[in-house]
């Protein structure tokens, strides 16, 4: 009897559907809405299971009997079909695996046939007369399952290139659309199989070993060109992975589909080599080098700010403060009034937007007291602004962890997405000695992820014995577009600080009030005074009016509004029209042309929402876009 042990985790997710992320570990899966079974991957007990609501447990073998009724012969079927060559049926001829190569017609054209250990991988064709042929000479090679490779293309899923039939397998019960080429390392055929990849979504997953990075750079250099091409080595990304390890050590290691999905999201395309170049270089700039009249005529959309043009989408700020002087109330009240769409001190919300604000420090009893003061003050309770207590989720792992930054992307995606993220704060968040530059650095990655995602950010930071600045290391300020300073001021006020911006890329002449000195205090409501020139007002200049072209289209979204507009739960009251709606209508009065491509289109649209958002004509939320001027 084969032992399954290794392969627990593949076969509990194959009958239990996927694992409960919140609950489970890196040394037990839990499955259920309650994590009522648990399996153990790691440890003396790995290979075994217990279902805590049935009392009932044991080994592999026990959890197909129990949870899917079958024995012996049934249960060794269902391995088969299920976990291929690692099952207890072997087939003909002593061979761990057959597999079968046909043509886009399905025709078998050719087998590839795995031996145990290191017996190798002989080759096979049909003689025509029922019997086999033990070499290739003069068949055409094709592509691991090329039938579902022509599929899944032409559906427009990712293709997952593997180095061998065992890794392809291991992707495809993952439910990925995987292939490989015959002959394993150093046999992808070059140009034979471009045709099958054109203008495919194409990840590469090299094997562990320098034989196996060669492979993956052959596949890379053939398909640059044809096919938008990302590489993904796993060994990058698994603290154990062994040696020549595969796709298949990835799950039977315990790691899922959902981990390797997500690493894959901050994996950038390879750029596409010109046709000049007969040798493409994977490593090559993603973009040209632009000459300074390209830059000067360079079309770039406008940031999508959310609070004056200090916070936006894509905005990366350190707010740091000594301990007790109100980080987390100011932060509160910046994320309530920012989702609500209203105005905060001295700066001009531009929408509504949704919010997430991670507490790691308080209990839930005080952050609870905190929200009811923050809404009562507010005077609203909006729909976008959602919280997160680390008292709730007292496992949640580090953020500057694989583990948990998939958390909070998991929190990211079961809220409907967010606009912002605010962190309070980067001691109780994370793990490490926050005098030296290791736990920022392990988290950097991920929030230029969450900016590519158009995610803003800001984090919470405290100061350390000298209070003028933040505490450790200076290097995490090195990526942020703002730094804002919180300094203790005396004053009878509830709270009372001054503010400043120690760093502000985005401070221009036209809008140096948004980043100018404030003293700001909390006594029943928020006040701001500049240091400079008494009150600061809600709106310090008058909104720049829309270009010519900005207003027909925010002609095309009032004729949208007219046509199909509705109030939601999202547009606060207003009818709105989705963009696409938007779109149609600017189709219709030939503001977009019909043959413009659908990049240039979600990028004219980009430039005139803003434009129009800044303008203060327009209002949007998500997918949902109203008027706030009657034309």
């Amino acid at each position: 009897m084969i032992d399954l042990a290794p392969r627990i985790a593949e076969i509990a997710r194959l009958i239990l559907g996927m694992e409960n992320r919140k609950l489970s570990t890196k040394t037990e899966l839990r499955f259920g809405t309650n994590g009522s079974v648990a399996v153990k991957i790691t440890g003396d007990k790995a290979g075994t299971w217990y279902d805590h609501e049935n009392c009932e447990g044991g080994g592999a073998h026990e959890l197909i009997r129990c949870k899917l009724g079958l024995v012996d012969g049934q249960a060794n079927e269902w391995l088969t079909d299920n976990l291929g060559s690692e099952s207890e049926k072997k087939t003909e001829s002593g061979f761990l695996e057959i597999y079968d190569y046909r043509d886009e017609a399905g025709k078998l054209r050719f087998q590839v046939c795995r031996k145990p250990k290191k017996g190798g991988f002989p080759q096979r064709r049909p003689d025509g007369v029922g019997g086999w042929i033990w070499n290739l000479d003069g068949v055409e090679r094709v592509p691991y399952r090329l039938p579902e490779l022509l599929a899944a293309v032409a559906a427009g899923e990712t293709i997952y290139i593997a180095e061998g039939e065992k890794g392809v397998e291991a992707l495809r019960r993952a439910g990925l659309a995987a292939t490989c080429s015959p002959g394993g390392a150093g046999k992808w055929p070059p140009q034979q199989f471009q045709q099958y990849f054109r203008g495919a979504d194409v990840v590469v997953l090299p094997d562990n070993d320098d034989a196996g990075r060669s492979h993956g750079n052959d596949v890379v250099c053939d398909l640059l060109g044809i096919a938008r091409v990302r590489v993904l080595d796993l060994a990058q990304h698994h603290d154990n992975f062994p040696p020549k390890a595969d796709p298949f050590d990835w799950f039977a290691l315990g790691r899922s589909v959902e981990d390797l999905t997500w690493i894959l999201e901050g994996v950038d395309p390879l750029a596409t080599p010109s046709n000049e170049d007969s040798n493409p270089e994977p490593a090559a700039p993603k973009r040209p080098c632009l000459a300074l009249a390209d830059w000067l005529t360079r079309d770039l959309p406008e940031p999508d700010f959310l609070m004056g043009e200090v916070f936006s989408t894509s905005s990366r700020g350190l707010l740091v403060a000594d301990t007790g002087l109100g980080k987390t109330n100011f932060g509160l009240a910046l994320a309530l009034d920012m989702a609500a769409g209203e105005d905060f001190l001295h700066w001009r919300c531009r929408r509504p937007a949704r919010i997430l604000f991670i507490d790691g420090e308080m209990s839930t009893r005080l952050i609870k007291r905190r929200l009811i003061d923050a809404a009562r003050r507010a005077g609203n309770s909006p729909s976008g602004f959602f919280i997160l207590n680390g008292d709730d989720y007292p496992d949640m792992p580090p953020l500057n962890t694989p583990d948990g930054q998939a958390f909070i992307d998991n929190i990211i995606e079961q809220i409907g997405g967010v606009d912002f993220i605010i962190f309070d704060n980067i001691q109780a968040l994370l793990l490490g000695d926050m005098r030296e530059e290791e736990p920022w650095q392990q988290t950097l990655p991920w929030v230029h992820k969450l900016t590519r995602r158009n995610i803003g950010q800001l984090w919470v930071h405290h100061t350390g014995h000298d209070t003028t600045h933040s505490y450790g290391t200076k290097t995490r300020e090195w990526q942020m577009d703002a730094v804002i300073m919180l300094s203790k001021i005396e004053s009878d006020a509830d709270l009372a600080f001054a503010l400043s911006f120690n760093k502000a890329r985005e401070r221009a002449p036209d809008n140096r009030a948004d980043f100018a000195d404030m003293t700001v205090t909390l006594d029943n409501e928020w006040s701001a005074v500049s240091t400079a020139a008494g009150p600061a007002t809600a709106a310090p200049a008058a909104p720049k009016p829309p270009s010519p072209k900005g207003v027909k289209f925010h002609d095309a979204l009032v004729d949208a509004l007219a046509r199909s507009g509705a109030v939601n739960a999202y547009s606060a009251g207003n009818p709105a029209v989705t963009m696409l709606e938007w779109e149609a209508e600017a189709r219709r009065l030939g503001l977009i042309l019909e043959d413009t491509k659908p990049n240039s289109i979600r990028s004219q649209l980009s430039k005139y929402r803003l434009e129009l958002i800044a303008a203060n004509w327009i209002a949007c939320t998500g997918d949902y876009a109203w008027s706030l001027k009657a034309r």
